[in-house]
């Protein structure tokens, strides 16, 4: 009984106690009913999530359709693919040909020089041919005697006449190999020059002996005789008088021996500018050109006579550096250095207030000395001048010192208005 008692004792405690079984129930709703609160949340984060894989999507599809475009770009017909491989065969053919014209223009250099090298040899050939040249003019001209102001007359016979004039005036009896009067017949009162080949030398030293006997004596007659040289020769010697003079003048003791001017000391007189040779032009330096390139040189109008073609260019000059510089200058031109002659002029000043001047006839002979004249006439001071002649195959005569000066007076006035 007692233990009947004990199970319903049992019983009703355990169903007085309910609170065992029914609390989890109501833990799972609870969590239930949260999720399905963040439900909503999920499936907008879903969504959300949905559309940036459709975005992502959209950028594959997009990068697709640019890779293709790419690939069309690079690899398509018109695309750069086959222009980057034109371009390559070009730079290809460019570094060929290229390789190509440094080969050629190395070529072309060693040939330059090469030419250079004949032409400098040439030209110091040519300097020393005329150089014999000259010498051989000379032995060739021992023994002939020039006279001058012979008279001239029609049908006349030089090889008696001339002889027997030299015995009445000089005393001296002569013999000519052959006689002749130099150059075409002339309407003028000053008859021409005579040139006779005597048979002796001694002959030519005895007349020339009594003539200076006469003149000692300052007896008149009635013509005079020289002994011949060459032309260039005849020049230098009258160019080396002018100097003489000069020095004279500056109470400096000078002498003619041959064709030098000797100081007392025993110097030699060498002049202070020349006529550029072939290696001066040719073999300048870069910096050298460049600044021959910035002188100021003023030209004159174009002159022409009978073929002959003249035209002059003159500058400032202060110093004998300026006058080599101008003068190198000219005779570096192509169109100059090909010219005939190269006539150069030049009067300034230096620092220490000495009045300088001289000329180079480059062969022009007599047109130094001609222009240098005229620029003392008109008092032109500070200047050089180049008057360039090319020779057009008949002589002018004297009418070419007035074209000359000329044109060396426009070119002048143009440098000083």
């Amino acid at each position: 009984m007692a233990q009947n008692v004990f199970a319903k004792g049992s019983q009703r405690k355990s169903v007085s106690n309910p609170s065992s079984t029914v609390t989890p129930a109501f833990g799972i709703t609870g969590e239930v009913s949260s999720a399905l609160q963040s439900l909503p949340i999920i499936q907008q984060s879903l969504q959300d999530i949905q559309h940036r894989l459709n975005g992502l999507d959209e950028v594959r599809l997009e990068l697709q359709g640019v890779k293709e475009g790419l690939r069309k770009d690079l690899w398509g017909d018109d695309g750069l693919a086959p222009k980057i491989e034109y371009v390559a065969q070009q730079a290809e053919e460019t570094g060929q040909n290229l390789e190509t014209i440094m080969k050629e223009n190395k070529s072309l250099r060693q040939e330059l020089e090469l030419l250079k090298s004949v032409v400098i040899r040439m030209d110091r050939k040519v300097s020393e041919q005329e150089k014999e040249i000259t010498e051989l003019k000379g032995c060739s001209m021992r023994d002939n005697l020039l006279i001058h102001r012979f008279a001239e007359k029609a049908n006349e016979n030089l090889m008696v006449e001339v002889p027997i004039e030299i015995k009445k005036v000089y005393g001296i009896d002569v013999r000519f190999v052959r006689i002749h009067r130099m150059g075409p017949m002339r309407n003028g009162k000053i008859p021409r020059i005579i040139v006779g080949k005597l048979e002796k030398y001694e002959m030519k030293e005895d007349v020339l002996q009594s003539q200076r006997q006469l003149r000692q004596q300052q007896q008149e007659t009635p013509f005079h005789v020289s002994p011949q040289y060459p032309s260039s020769l005849v020049e230098n010697r009258k160019h080396l008088s002018e100097l003489q003079k000069k020095y004279t003048e500056q109470k400096v003791e000078t002498k003619i021996k041959g064709n030098k001017l000797v100081f007392k000391n025993g110097n030699v007189y060498k002049d202070k500018v020349l006529v550029p040779r072939a290696e001066d032009v040719l073999l300048a330096l870069d910096e050298e050109k460049e600044a021959l390139g910035h002188i100021e040189v003023v030209t004159s109008e174009e002159k022409r006579e009978k073929g002959n073609r003249f035209i002059a260019n003159a500058a400032e000059a202060k110093t004998y550096g300026d006058v080599r510089k101008v003068y190198k200058k000219i005779c570096s031109i192509p169109i100059h250095a090909q010219a005939s002659h190269r006539i150069l002029v030049y009067r300034f000043t230096d620092k220490d207030g000495k009045l300088i001047d001289g000329y180079m006839d480059d062969g022009e002979y007599g047109a130094g000395r001609n222009l240098l004249k005229h620029l003392e006439e008109r008092r032109l001071n500070n200047v050089v001048c180049v008057v360039t002649r090319w020779y057009g195959g008949e002589h002018l005569g004297g009418m070419r010192f007035e074209l000359m000066k000329d044109v060396a007076t426009e070119a002048a006035q143009k440098l000083n208005p």
